[in-house]
């Protein structure tokens, strides 16, 4: 397990979707959802553009109570919409044209949080589907567990944010987010399948 913190900002996706256009790339954008939808599209994808060769996988929605308070329902939810697209593309995608797997994990699997059994068990798991496929897999698989987010898409709730600052959790900004996962891309080991993205008490 590595730590990595980065202060720089990077282009939006919208901006780097028209430099991979301007270079004469296709680009197309699909919203997987069920495994039957996933198998649609994959399929689309390898008749449009020849095959996938790289995964960038972030999903993932909280829905926070005391596990005493959860139901089997809402527990479900919250590791499904994290791992069930995963899974799903491990049975769908050609291991041997895969050059990059990069799976958005968070602290929350490590470290855990008061109120988030069902998120932290979900990260944990996308954690070890990625040291799985980093043994059988022939591209670079990498889990980026991030620290607490803040800004646009963040779901750190008031509630959370007290904790994690009890707990000396730096908040990680969208900008250092994009330029870490950059980073990863371009410069980092292979052997690193695990990285923590942040400040926090795993730096002590």
């Amino acid at each position: 397990m590595r730590n990595l913190t980065v202060r720089f900002s990077l282009m939006s996706a919208l901006a780097l979707f028209s430099c991979m256009i301007v270079v004469g790339a296709g680009v197309g954008i699909f919203a997987l959802g069920r495994a039957n939808q996933s198998t649609e599209y994959v399929h689309e994808i390898t008749e449009r553009f020849g095959g996938i060769d790289v995964v960038l996988h972030g999903a993932g929605v909280i829905e926070d109570k005391y596990i005493v308070d959860k139901t089997a329902e809402s527990f479900d939810r919250v590791l499904g919409t994290k791992l069930d697209p995963m899974l799903t593309l491990t049975g769908l995608l050609d291991p041997a044209r895969i050059k990059l797997v990069m799976l958005f994990s968070s602290v929350a699997g490590i470290f855990g949080n008061v109120g988030q059994a069902d998120y932290a068990t979900a990260n944990e798991v996308l954690n070890r589907i990625a040291r799985r496929l980093h043994s059988t897999w022939h591209g670079k698989v990498v889990s980026m567990n991030w620290g607490p987010w803040v800004g646009a898409g963040s779901m750190v709730t008031p509630e959370v944010a007290e904790q994690l600052a009890s707990r000396q959790f730096g908040l990680v900004s969208v900008p250092v987010g994009r330029q870490a996962a950059w980073l990863e891309f371009l410069h980092a080991p292979d052997q690193d399948v695990r990285v923590v993205v942040g400040t926090g008490g795993w730096l002590e």
